[in-house]
């Protein structure tokens, strides 16, 4: 095969993944915008802050920050698998469900709540899409070469 065109395959193919990768990352927002959103409901209680109203996060906001959380417990379950076993024991897509399904059911109590700043979600599908991208490497690795490795391994 000709240099150029080797070459020229190989950045059609590297072209067209990136399409596919932007692709799924868009329709994702999108399915999350528009199916994640709760209808607004009045505060349970009245809460009097001390803080000064420049120093306060709005309530909405205070939800969103769950779903960051859900993404240190799974490093924190993925250390304790690796503790006792193999990496590739570890539930990779599951992580990952848990994290966009916990983000919509937050996004749907946060929005009932209140407005949600734009910068909040930005930096959830920011952090969702690195979280989504890593564990979806290290699991189709782990699931595929780490589990044959792991079994040539032996315990």
């Amino acid at each position: 095969m000709h240099p150029k065109s080797w070459l020229r395959r190989t950045l059609k193919i590297a072209g067209y993944s990136l399409a596919a990768v932007v692709v799924a990352i868009l329709l994702t927002v999108i399915t999350m915008e528009a199916r994640c959103h709760g209808t607004a409901t009045p505060a349970a209680t009245a809460f009097r802050s001390v803080l000064e109203p420049a120093e306060r996060r709005d309530e909405a906001n205070s939800y969103l920050t769950y779903p960051e959380w859900s993404v240190v417990y799974a490093y924190q379950d993925l250390a304790g698998v690796m503790r006792r076993g193999s990496e590739s024991d570890f539930k990779y897509f599951q992580s990952i469900s848990g994290f966009w399904s916990s983000l919509c059911s937050v996004k749907r109590l946060a929005s009932g709540r209140g407005p949600i700043a734009f910068d909040y979600t930005a930096a959830l599908y920011i952090i969702g899409v690195s979280f989504t991208a890593e564990m979806g490497v290290k699991g189709a690795y782990e699931k595929t070469i780490g589990a044959v490795t792991a079994w040539i391994r032996g315990a």
